[in-house]
């Protein structure tokens, strides 16, 4: 009885290996599934919008390059001039020589207006390079005048004054060196506002003469060097290297 159990045993033991050698035990694999993969929402249309960029970048390569190539063969199979631009070396020293024509000017004046400058440069058949307006300075009138008040009271005095020995036509003077004065009378020659002052010292009046300063706009014009021959002597020249505007008295 003892044996047959033995013998038992050796078979159970003999048979558990076998099965353990043979995958018997192993977990059961699951076959390969034919369904479809799932995929979301998001994924779809990245894969989607990727493939479409795609073809459209190598069918646009292909293209270009396509295209890129002919014009390349096309341009180096026809023959191409090449134009290269001179200049002329009249011209470039005719402007050079213009240029140092112009920074060489002479001064032509003083005009009392534009349109004397112009009948003057159109009579000596002349072409101004340029030309400009200035001041100046020139005598004028004879001013018989009362000497100034220290303050606003005294010109009042002086003004009660005048008027006590007859005189009615006199006007403040405002501003300048004489201001505070009091304006007699303007004369355009001199002996003639000396005769006047003369006649108020008789009467008691201490008055004064000076004669008065005008601003008088004139016109000069710069000519070029190259035609000194057409001056005479009626006209003022003064050189101007760099053919720019001189001012009176520089």
């Amino acid at each position: 009885m003892r044996f047959f159990f033995l013998l038992l045993c050796l078979a159970n033991a003999v048979w558990f290996f076998w099965e353990l050698h043979s995958g018997a035990f192993n977990a059961p694999t699951s076959g390969d599934s034919t369904a479809p993969p799932i995929l979301l929402v998001s994924e779809r249309e990245n894969a989607r919008r990727g493939a479409a960029i795609s073809a459209i970048v190598d069918r646009y390569s292909q293209s270009s390059l396509a295209s890129a190539t002919q014009e390349v063969s096309a341009f180096f199979s026809q023959p191409h001039d090449l134009q290269i631009t001179q200049r002329d070396p009249q011209t470039a020293d005719s402007k050079a020589r213009e240029n140092r024509d112009r920074s060489g000017c002479l001064r032509i004046g003083p005009f009392v207006d534009r349109l004397e400058m112009r009948r003057w440069l159109a009579a000596k058949s002349l072409t101004a390079v340029d030309s400009y307006s200035d001041e100046f300075t020139v005598p004028g009138d004879f001013q018989v005048y009362f000497p100034p008040a220290r303050d606003a009271e005294q010109l009042r005095i002086n003004k009660m004054m005048l008027r006590a020995k007859g005189l009615t036509d006199f006007w403040p003077i405002p501003s300048g060196d004489l201001k505070g004065a009091l304006s007699l009378g303007v004369f355009t020659e001199k002996s003639r506002a000396i005769l006047y002052r003369d006649q108020l010292v008789k009467q008691g009046i201490v008055a004064a003469v000076r004669q008065r300063n005008r601003i008088r706009p004139v016109w000069y014009a710069l000519i070029r060097q190259g035609v000194v021959d057409r001056l005479q002597d009626d006209a003022v020249t003064v050189t101007d290297a760099d053919c720019r505007s001189h001012r009176i008295g520089e």
